[in-house]
């Protein structure tokens, strides 16, 4: 067997369907059905338990899928450090973050390097999934904690602050010693980072009157600003929101952390660099957006 039969076997196990198998490996199903009876006849036995279209590897096919995952992490680490080495500015820089780090904090300070390094290609991917670095998915990524992963180098940019905001009506009503009892807040839901943030929020105002519940932190926002009630906001997001006033200092039991992370077979490639050096630069003019001054 070739290593394309094992990534064969593999794209199958992890999608339990040909045609998803098929559209990851780009081919048809009929060219993935003929593979798979060729690489049975080649095994002299079923690789996989077939029943209403899904396939599930038996033990010859765990046994190959085991094989062809460490196939696939030598190739990774072996793509890692021919692209760590590199010393051309060129080719596809991939950066990762949340929604909300994407929109108010890479595209402040990463879409001009394309227009310096005309060879470099910049996607910025944000969202709640989590790429993976050792998988290169992403190449570096802005993440809330500090990498525990061994495999991975990080460095600290900032704090992250958090405070509460309203819209103009309540700004001009409200001032930073309020202790908005009774107030109408925007709440979290349908996550464990709103259950999270849900526990605080009743912690901190024990009184709020949660009248709306949002998935998003942007949503969120976009409700506040339009009179939905008070916002705990990330200060990255509310500082630049228009139509929102900060209301409060910064929260003490929301306060997080903010970290640059790559694969530590990476942290020397130009590309990852000049990313770790935009970024480094960008937090410095913008170390107020995250953990403010006074209200």
């Amino acid at each position: 067997m070739q290593w394309n039969d094992y990534r064969l076997v593999l794209a199958v196990a992890r999608a339990r369907k040909l045609p998803e198998a098929a559209e990851a490996l780009g081919l048809t199903v009929s060219t993935m059905f003929r593979r798979i009876e060729r690489i049975e006849e080649l095994m002299e036995r079923p690789v996989f338990h077939r029943e209403r279209g899904i396939y599930t590897p038996n033990e010859v096919g765990d046994e190959l899928c085991r094989a062809a995952e460490q196939m696939e992490q030598a190739v990774f680490a072996a793509e890692r450090k021919v692209l760590g080495s590199s010393s051309l500015v060129s080719g596809t820089l991939i950066v990762t973050s949340s929604e909300v780090l994407g929109a108010f904090f890479l595209s402040r300070h990463l879409t001009d390097l394309a227009s310096y390094h005309p060879g470099l290609d910049v996607q910025l991917h944000s969202g709640n999934e989590v790429l993976s670095l050792a998988h290169r998915e992403a190449d570096v990524a802005l993440r809330s904690t500090r990498p525990m992963d061994s495999s991975l180098f990080g460095r600290k940019l900032s704090d992250i602050h958090w405070a509460v905001y309203g819209d103009a009506k309540s700004s001009a009503r409200l001032s930073a010693s309020s202790d908005f009892r009774h107030e109408r807040f925007v709440g979290f839901s349908s996550s464990p980072f709103a259950d999270h943030m849900s526990a605080i929020q009743r912690t901190v105002f024990p009184d709020g009157i949660v009248s709306l519940s949002s998935n998003s932190l942007v949503l969120t926002a976009s409700s506040a600003q339009r009179g939905a009630g008070l916002a705990v906001l990330p200060m990255v997001l509310g500082e630049q929101w228009p139509g929102l006033f900060r209301l409060s200092e910064p929260i003490e039991q929301i306060a997080g952390e903010l970290w640059i992370v790559c694969h530590q077979d990476m942290q020397n490639n130009p590309r990852v660099r000049l990313a770790f050096d935009a970024l480094i630069s960008g937090i410095e003019r913008d170390r107020s957006l995250f953990v403010g001054d006074s209200v």
